[in-house]
């Protein structure tokens, strides 16, 4: 079966076939698994999407100078299921210096929790995904910080989807 477009950015075909350049958050279904990717980069990198039913949302951040990125603030009424987070380096850092993945507690600056903290020196790429659910409630977010004394181009991605 050849890869089919939908009305927006929607494809269809076999577990088989190869996923399409997309758009970022663009979906694609396999109709022979019944499961779901969705598009994360613009590109041709798929994501796959768990069978929760929950509707995708992405914030991305791009820069030279220091990562600052920060999800969107979860609406009011709405939860927010942590995925994943992306961070791409045009070239590994040689400075020392920590990347930092924050719960932005709506809470107050006292309930702000670090998830995860890796050194970038040597690293270009990092995919950081929960190893238990992390839901975040109306007023939270997801926050990504990196001195990035080096100065490399970088890419953040940070990944939910509405509960």
């Amino acid at each position: 079966m050849a890869v089919s477009h939908f009305t927006g950015d929607h494809y269809q075909g076999l577990s088989s076939d190869s996923k399409p350049t997309a758009n970022v958050g663009s979906t694609f279904l396999e109709t022979d698994t019944g499961d779901r990717y969705v598009n994360v980069n613009g590109a041709s990198t798929w994501a796959y999407l768990p069978r929760s039913g929950g509707r995708p949302v992405l914030a991305v951040g791009t820069g030279s100078a220091a990562i600052a990125v920060s999800s969107v603030a979860v609406a009011a009424g709405t939860s927010q299921r942590l995925t994943a987070v992306t961070v791409h380096l045009s070239a590994a850092p040689t400075t020392a210096g920590s990347l930092t993945i924050i719960l932005n507690a709506n809470a107050g600056a006292a309930y702000d929790t670090l998830l995860y903290s890796v050194s970038m020196v040597g690293v270009t790429d990092l995919l950081w995904q929960p190893d238990q659910d992390i839901y975040l409630v109306a007023g939270s977010a997801i926050d990504v910080a990196y001195a990035n004394a080096d100065g490399r181009t970088f890419g953040v991605e940070i990944m939910s989807e509405v509960r």
